[in-house]
């Protein structure tokens, strides 16, 4: 008879209301040392690559989308702005620095001289 008790009884899993209470509690707890909850694990979180991610992966990464940005227009965009760059005083090189940088060409009132 002992055996069947035995095999009967099974561990049980706490009910979720418990659960909760056990949570509120630890919370509690928490908040009274000190410390604090965050509402949610990506409150904060700028989605960015973890830290265990490989250097040589960003370093590819990044090669590449410098690689993509300078890359080579065609003779029509480089023509346009050669003559911009001349227009405002700047090189092309700067020239094409600010449009990565600023998103939009550059107007003369934007750019100063040094």
């Amino acid at each position: 008879m002992a055996a069947s008790l035995i095999r009967k009884t099974k561990a049980r899993r706490p009910k979720r209301s418990l659960l909760a209470a056990e949570r509120a509690k630890r919370d509690l707890a928490a908040r009274e040392s000190g410390l604090v909850t965050p509402l949610s694990e990506w409150l904060g979180h700028n989605n960015g690559p973890s830290l265990l991610t490989p250097s040589a992966y960003l370093k590819y990464i990044w090669r590449k989308a410098y690689d993509a940005a300078w890359s080579e227009p065609n003779a029509d965009i480089v023509m346009h702005r050669m003559r911009r760059a001349a227009a405002l005083g700047l090189s092309y090189n700067d020239y094409v620095l600010e449009l990565l940088e600023r998103g939009g060409h550059p107007e003369p009132s934007a750019t100063r001289p040094a």
